[in-house]
C-alpha cells in the first residue's frame, strides 16, 4: 500500500471526496505550497508510514476516516504528526487503544519513551457551519463576523478574541487522563484555522509582536506561559488597559501539568514549547526536532 488509493476502494475515495475532508486536504495542500491534487500531501505522508512498517495502524484508520468530518480531521492529524516525526528521523511507533482507560496515540523510542497524544482542534460550530456553506457553494449575502474560538460578551469582563483563544488551547486535553508516564508530549494541530488565513499566524508564538505601530499578545505563548492577572494587548475596541488573563497558562511557574511539552501546528509552521517546571526530555530529541518540517526553532521554547 504506497497511497491512498491502495488503503480506499475507488467508492471510498469518492465518498470522501464529495465531504468537507475534501477541503481539508486542499487546504494542506495549499499551505505545503503544493500545486498537485488534494490527496498529493496526505499520499507521501501515507507512503512513508506504509514503508515504515505502520500499515496495520493505517488500515485501522480506514473506518474513522470514513466515519464522519471530524473524525476525519482527527486522522488527518495523527497522520501528519506520525510522518513528521518520521521525517525528522525520530524512532516513532502507533499505540493501539486498549479500550479499558485513555492511552496515547504514539510512543517515541529515544533514551527514555516518550509518549505523544494528537489533539485536533477546529473551529467553533459557528464558524464551521460558515466554511460549511462555502464548501457546499452556498451563496449568501449575508456579512458574518468569524469568530473561531467563540462569540465575545461586550458585557462580560476580559471576553476578548484573544483571551478566548488563550483559554480554549490553554484547556485542550487540560484534564490530561492519557499522560501517566514519565515523558508526556501534545501534539496540537491547529492547521485547520488555516480556511481563515488571518487568524493563526506564527507571531501567536510570540510574547507580544508590534503590527502598525500597535502592541499584540500572542495567544498561543500566553496560553502556555502567560499568567493570571497579565495585559492581554489587541485591538482598541476591547480596551486592552482592561484585558486580562484570568488564568495560568499551561506551563507557568509552578504548574503541576504532566507535559514535558507540546508540538503546536500552524500553517507553515510547528514549534515546540518546553515545560520548564520538568525536566525529563532527553537532550537527543530536543535536537532531532529541529528536523520535523517547518519547524521554527527561533519561536520555540526548548
Amino acid at each position: 500500500m504506497d497511497t491512498l488509493k491502495g488503503l480506499f476502494s475507488k467508492k471510498d475515495l469518492g465518498t470522501l471526496e464529495t465531504r468537507k475532508i475534501s477541503l481539508v486536504l486542499n487546504v494542506i495542500n495549499k499551505n505545503y505550497g503544493l500545486k498537485e491534487s488534494a490527496y498529493s500531501v496526505i499520499d507521501n505522508y501515507v507512503s512513508l508510514i506504509s514503508q515504515d512498517g505502520g500499515e496495520n495502524w493505517l488500515k485501522s484508520q480506514k473506518k474513522r476516516l470514513l466515519d464522519n468530518n471530524n473524525e476525519a480531521d482527527s486522522v488527518l492529524s495523527e497522520i501528519r504528526s506520525y510522518a513528521e516525526i518520521l521525517i525528522a528521523k525520530i524512532d516513532i511507533r502507533p499505540i493501539y487503544p486498549n479500550n479499558k482507560e485513555p492511552t496515547p496515540d504514539f510512543i517515541i523510542k529515544s533514551t527514555k519513551n516518550i509518549y505523544v497524544d494528537v489533539a485536533y482542534k477546529n473551529q467553533n460550530k459557528d464558524s464551521c457551519h460558515v466554511i460549511d456553506e462555502i464548501s457546499n457553494e452556498i451563496v449568501s449575502t449575508k456579512i458574518t463576523e468569524i469568530t473561531p474560538f467563540g462569540k465575545t460578551d461586550p458585557k462580560k469582563i476580559n471576553d476578548s478574541p484573544t483571551t478566548n483563544m488563550i483559554s480554549k488551547i490553554a484547556s485542550i486535553k487540560q484534564k490530561e487522563h492519557q499522560f501517566t508516564n514519565d515523558i508526556n508530549i501534545l501534539w496540537l494541530d491547529l492547521r485547520a484555522f488555516s480556511e481563515w488565513p488571518d487568524i493563526l499566524k506564527a507571531h501567536h508564538f510570540t510574547e507580544t509582536h508590534m503590527d502598525n505601530g500597535k502592541r499584540w499578545s500572542g495567544g498561543i505563548w500566553h496560553a502556555f506561559y502567560g499568567h493570571k492577572g497579565k495585559k492581554i494587548f489587541e485591538e482598541d475596541k476591547y480596551n486592552p488597559a482592561n484585558v486580562i488573563m484570568e488564568h495560568d497558562g499551561r506551563f507557568v511557574a509552578g504548574s503541576k501539568s504532566a507535559l514535558d511539552g507540546a508540538f503546536i501546528c500552524v500553517p507553515n509552521c510547528t514549534v515546540f514549547f518546553t515545560n520548564k517546571n520538568r525536566a525529563n526530555l532527553p537532550r537527543s530529541f530536543l535536537t532531532a526536532v529541529k528536523n520535523i518540517p517547518y519547524f521554527n526553532k527561533e519561536l520555540s521554547q526548548l
